[in-house]
């Protein structure tokens, strides 16, 4: 009895930080972060354009800002 004790070997389980479940988690979350931060950079944009617009110093597309003060 006491030989089949010895021959059982006690694996650890690993850190919870490392388990398959946690790597995911940590990628969806830094996925959803990524998405905010690019949704919010789209918006600022679209209020630059907005205003340019409404200011008139835009050409049809809104891209470029006119040079009327050189």
């Amino acid at each position: 009895m006491t030989i089949y004790r010895a021959a059982t070997v006690n694996i650890p389980k690993p850190p919870p930080e490392q388990t398959a479940k946690a790597i995911q988690r940590r990628r969806e979350l830094r996925r959803r972060r990524e998405a905010t931060v690019s949704i919010s950079i789209l918006v600022i944009e679209k209020k630059i354009i907005i205003t340019c617009i409404k200011m008139k110093q835009c050409d049809f597309e809104g891209s470029k800002i006119k040079n009327e003060h050189i």
